[in-house]
């Protein structure tokens, strides 16, 4: 996916974030959980007029509202803690 972003699309490395077999934790650092905590995502998008958003997830994930959001399960996720290490699309602010 990097190699596609950077040679077809031309973006470069500043404009890219990724994470291999992402653990809750950091998906903490990349997505950061609600309540204004800072995230990686966030700064990317801080200081740029951004209209469109690309995540490239391959891993695990779950349909919630009848599709109308999605929750991104990390790595480590069990269903104990499913919750508090995924992330939902629709509720990230940055």
């Amino acid at each position: 996916m990097v190699r596609f972003l950077k040679g077809d699309l031309g973006m470069d490395d500043t404009r890219i974030i990724t994470g291999r077999n992402a653990g809750g934790a950091e998906f903490e650092d990349i997505f950061g959980m609600g309540g204004g905590a800072k995230s990686e995502l966030g700064d990317l998008l801080k200081d740029r007029e951004a209209s469109e958003l690309i995540v490239y997830y391959a891993g695990q994930a779950r349909a919630l509202d009848g599709g109308g959001d999605v929750l991104l399960l990390p790595a480590d996720a069990t269903r104990r803690r499913l919750r508090p290490a995924s992330s939902c699309l629709r509720s990230m602010t940055v």
